[in-house]
This record gives structure tokens, sequence and C-alpha cells, in this order.
């Protein structure tokens, strides 16, 4: 488990379960905004029904929705698109943000094709759905800090490990095959 959280090497920091755990629960914000607190229903709550959790669902949706009046309008549906922008751009950034290569440069580029580009095929009517410019920004308010903190967090983390390496390579005695 702790290898596939990041922490199974010793220059490995928690940083990296923080940054997951940071995504995490911004994916999941930004869902139950998006599924409890919209006056509409998605369009996708319908196929809960086959599962059986649709009455829960719905019981859930109508206590919810008492205290939607309450909330600004850009936390109901611009929000949940800034929360998902950041938790992608922190995962992207934070795996690719230290390299300099063809990869790293292809994934960076994403962070802004996803988040900002879906709203700019809505406005150009390449897909479904209508342009917001308050998505837009959200989405933007939600790539920069997630950059950030995930090219950040790279970089810490490469330099711990350097400096593990480093330390390893000074305390190793000469010709030791093993170091």
């Amino acid at each position: 488990m702790d290898r596939l959280l990041g922490l199974s090497n010793a220059g490995d920091s928690p940083a990296k379960f923080t940054v997951t755990v940071y995504a995490f629960l911004a994916v999941v914000t930004g869902g139950l905004l998006y599924l409890f607190f919209r006056p509409a229903p998605p369009l996708f709550l319908h196929w809960f029904g086959y599962f059986g959790p649709d009455d829960l669902l719905a019981a859930v949706r109508s206590r919810t929705l008492e205290i939607t009046p309450s909330l600004p309008v850009w936390a109901l549906y611009s929000l949940p698109q800034g929360l998902w922008a950041f938790a992608y751009a922190l995962i992207i950034s934070c795996i690719w943000g230290k390299q300099r290569s063809a990869p790293a440069c292809f994934w960076l580029a994403t962070i802004p094709m996803l988040a900002v580009g879906f709203e700019m095929m809505q406005y150009a009517g390449v897909i479904r759905g209508t342009f917001c410019i308050a998505d837009t920004v959200m989405s933007l308010c939600g790539i920069i800090p997630g950059a950030i903190l995930g090219i950040k967090t790279a970089k810490n983390h490469t330099n711990k490990v350097n400096g593990l390496h480093e330390a390893r390579n000074q305390s190793s005695p000469a010709g030791d095959p093993d170091h």
C-alpha cells in the first residue's frame, strides 16, 4: 500500500499522499455539489435507478435542495468545475512538473486544454452545452493553485531524493558494489 501512495522509498515524503488527498477531496466536493445541490438533477442521475440507490439519492437531494437557495450561484454552477480543474492540475503537474520531455509537455498542456477547452468548444458549438465565463474563470482559478502546488511538490520531492542519493554516495565505501 505504501508503494501505491508513493511512500515506499526513504526519499519519498508524505507530500505525494497529501497531494492525492487534496485532489480526491476536490473531486468529491465538486461531485457532491453537482449531485446534491443543483436544482435541476444531473442527466446521469436516472442511471442510478438501474443500480438501486435512486430512492436514497432522491431523499438526500430533497434535504440538500432545501439549503440550495442560500448558496451563491457561482458555488452551485462553477465551483465544481474549478475544483475538478484544481485536482487535475495538481495531479498532472505533480507527476510531470519537474520533467523536461515531450510527454511532460503534452501532459502539462492537457491541463488548460481540458479545463478551459471544453468551455471554448461549447462557445463555438462544437460540443453540446452552454458556454459560461464563470466556469472558465473558475477553471483558471483551480488550475493556477493546483499547478503551483503540484510543481512545488514535484520539485521538493526531486530535491529530497537527489539529496538522499548524494548522501548515500558520499557515505558508501569506494569500490563497494552494493552501494
